[in-house]
């Protein structure tokens, strides 16, 4: 299955959560924050997903 791309709206909440959570991790702030947002299908994204988001948000 091939992961879906990442919405601009949730790297906006991201990057938020990343700087209110400072002591949790990537994987931590993403399975949080997938679980608080119902755009997402409960599944965290991969690292691939969050580097390819990044890229085009520039």
């Amino acid at each position: 299955m091939k992961p879906r791309p990442l919405s601009s709206r949730f790297m906006v909440y991201f990057v938020l959560a990343l700087a209110l959570f400072q002591q949790d991790s990537y994987d931590d702030v993403a399975e949080n924050l997938v679980g608080a947002l119902g755009e997402m299908d409960q599944a965290v994204p991969n690292k691939s997903s969050f580097t390819r988001a990044r890229q085009q948000l520039g």
